[in-house]
């Protein structure tokens, strides 16, 4: 059984997919924060089909939040988790040529968490 395989360009460019210059500049690498939101604010309606009166109530619920939001970051305080910090850190190592590809897959590989088996 001889196959042949032949050389394709991909689908997509790096430059597409590729996160590292996000990463580095605290830039979002997922639309996770578009899909948090939506699943906060369904949460705070409490329902699949509330009345104009519920969602504008809750509307301004969820502006209230935003301008605390705001507030707390115009004053240098920020709500970043510590995970993207470590790999905004080891991100800025390697570029900076402080860590070798190995040391920097190593200190990732040990960032991230399984689930336990059932």
């Amino acid at each position: 059984m001889n196959i042949k395989l032949r050389k394709t360009n991909p689908l997509f460019l790096p430059k597409t997919w590729n996160v590292f210059k996000a990463t580095l500049n605290s830039e979002h690498r997922t639309n996770n924060i578009c899909e948090a939101w939506n699943n906060r604010f369904t949460h705070l309606v409490g329902h699949s089909h509330p009345t104009i009166w519920v969602l504008i109530k809750k509307i301004k619920l969820e502006i209230g939040a935003d301008r605390a939001k705001i507030a707390l970051s115009s004053t240098g305080q920020t709500m970043k988790k510590s995970k993207n910090i470590r790999l905004e850190t080891l991100c800025k190592r390697i570029h900076n040529s402080e860590l070798s590809v190995e040391e920097f897959l190593t200190q990732v590989g040990h960032s991230i968490r399984t689930l336990p088996r059932l």
